[in-house]
C-alpha cells in the first residue's frame, strides 16, 4: 500500500477507491457464480475515475479510519497466517518496501488456482492458507536440510 511508504494524500485516495466500489445489480446470495461480495469486481482501469470521482466524497478523518479498520483487519490476517505475514526486518538502507503481490500471484497462478483471473478471483484465506502452508513446508524443508 503506496500510502503507507508515503504518506501521500492521493495514495490514501486510491485505496479508498479499491475497497469501495460500486455494488452490484441484484446480487443474488442463492445464484451459482456468488462470491460473498456485493461489490463489482475490481476493474484497475477504473481505478483513476474511480479515485478522482471519491476524492472528494470522504473527509481525511473517514478516510483515516477506514484505513485504521483495514490495518486492524490486516493484523487479524498476520495472526492467523504468520509465515506469510512475516515482518521485514527494518533496515537503515531506507523504507521498507511494499510485498510483491502481483509477483505472489503470478506464481501461483496456474496450478491449483487456475490462471491468473481465476487465482484473483479465489477467497482471500484460501489463496492465504495455501500461502501459509507453503511456508511452513520450507522451513520444515530447510531445517531437515541445513547448508
Amino acid at each position: 500500500m503506496q500510502y503507507a511508504l508515503h504518506r501521500r494524500p492521493e495514495h490514501l485516495d486510491k485505496f479508498i477507491a479499491v475497497l469501495y466500489r460500486p455494488g452490484k445489480r441484484n446480487p443474488n446470495p442463492e445464484s451459482a457464480d456468488w462470491n460473498g461480495d456485493v461489490r463489482v469486481p475490481f476493474n484497475e482501469h477504473r481505478l483513476e475515475f474511480r479515485t478522482r470521482l471519491l476524492s472528494g466524497v470522504h473527509n481525511d478523518l473517514e478516510k483515516l479510519a477506514v484505513l485504521t479498520w483495514y490495518r486492524g483487519c490486516r493484523a487479524r490476517l498476520a495472526v492467523e497466517f504468520p509465515d506469510v505475514f512475516a515482518e521485514a526486518e527494518e533496515t537503515t538502507a531506507g523504507p521498507q518496501k511494499a510485498p510483491q503481490w502481483e509477483r505472489v500471484l503470478r506464481k501461483l497462478s496456474g496450478g491449483a488456482f487456475g490462471p491468473v483471473q481465476q487465482t484473483a478471483a479465489q477467497p482471500l484465506r484460501l489463496i492465504l492458507a495455501d500461502m501459509q502452508d507453503a511456508a511452513v513446508d520450507f522451513q520444515r524443508l530447510k531445517s531437515q536440510n541445513p547448508s
